[in-house]
């Protein structure tokens, strides 16, 4: 059996992965992101933050279990603020987060372009 990073490199060499894998490592991938998002937002603007916050997937339900890599992104959006701040996470970093250490960069830097947008409406 593969161990996660061998099906991280198959998936980014666009090799053949099994469907179930793509499902379970992008559902993986989708919650760490939000929790990370969470996280770093409550640790950069926790006391801005006045009311309940809602950090939402967008486009999950359509391609959620999608059996292969898609060229989509899923935009994860903040509502909370005075307006809603999106972020756009492309398949690929979805299904690598956070194990490969260059999306998890891509992602990080994502999720700190929208703290920063997060602060500067507050």
């Amino acid at each position: 059996m593969a161990t996660e990073q061998e099906w991280i490199d198959r998936i980014k060499l666009g090799q053949s992965v099994p469907g179930y894998k793509v499902i379970e490592r992008r559902s993986k991938g989708l919650q760490a992101i939000r929790q990370r998002c969470l996280w770093q937002l409550m640790s950069v603007a926790h006391e801005e933050i006045a009311h309940s916050l809602v950090l939402r997937w967008h486009r999950q339900a359509e391609y959620m279990n999608a059996r292969t890599v898609l060229g989509e992104s899923f935009e994860l959006t903040f509502y909370g603020g005075a307006r809603p701040v999106n972020g756009l996470f492309p398949d690929l970093w979805i299904l690598c987060y956070p194990e490969d250490p260059e999306v998890k960069k891509k992602v990080e830097a994502e999720i700190a372009q929208m703290c920063k947008e997060i602060v500067k409406q507050s």
